[in-house]
């Protein structure tokens, strides 16, 4: 298959990949977990087209470098219309890599919150009540306080 063909194909990859993660991060932030593990399989599927295309480009700059030790790029070996998909491909790449790092911090941030409240609620300490209030920003015993302190 020519360059360019497997260019036209990655870029299709990459395109659908997108829209597979803006799916993936709406699919968390409403919780619909089901949805979200939907996606998973179709992920991992465009995620290796992906890397075959990048095997490719690395045997093609191989294969046409003039000297073995300093292997040239990619850019080098396209024609002005391939440079074109070339770039639109890295700005999807870019577009994706950008949505998997939102949801990469949505996740994290949910992981955080949750193993607060788990060490908040836990048996063993006895002012686990306040501390949950404190670490939302809800006390309202301080601010009951305050308000008595101000009068």
């Amino acid at each position: 298959m020519p360059l360019s063909d497997q260019l036209i194909s990655a870029l299709e990859s990459t395109k659908a990949l997108h829209q597979l993660l803006v799916g993936e991060f709406n699919s968390l932030s409403n919780q619909d977990y089901d949805s979200f593990q939907k996606f998973q399989s179709e992920k991992i599927t465009l995620l290796e087209t992906i890397k075959k295309f990048d095997e490719y480009t690395s045997s093609v700059i191989e294969s046409e470098s003039n000297t073995p030790k300093t292997p040239g790029s990619i850019e080098q070996l396209l024609s002005f219309e391939e440079k074109k998909l070339w770039d639109a491909f890295l700005n999807e790449l870019k577009a994706c890599d950008l949505i998997h790092r939102k949801t990469d911090q949505y996740l994290t941030q949910k992981i955080k919150t949750t193993n607060m409240v788990l060490d908040i609620l836990q048996v063993n300490k006895s002012h686990n009540a306040t501390q949950l209030y404190d670490a939302f920003g809800k006390n309202k015993f301080s601010t009951l306080s305050k308000k008595i302190t101000e009068a």
